[in-house]
């Protein structure tokens, strides 16, 4: 549902590289880079019916 509504994590990092001026030279790079996971993420969803590990099992660093 995040993912639906664009609060996700990919599309939070790609509106951080779209208005910090200093990103502005790699902000292409990084939506790429973003778009390209939101891809995956969605395809193993279709296929697994759940989160992909790397985001299920995340957990804030120690």
């Amino acid at each position: 549902m995040v993912v639906l509504n664009t609060l996700d994590r990919f599309h939070l990092v790609m509106d951080v590289a779209n208005r910090v001026p200093q990103l502005q030279g790699q902000a292409a790079h990084i939506k790429q880079h973003m778009r390209d996971k939101l891809n995956a993420h969605t395809q193993y969803i279709h296929e697994h019916g759940e989160d992909m590990p790397e985001i299920s099992e995340w957990q804030w660093p120690q």
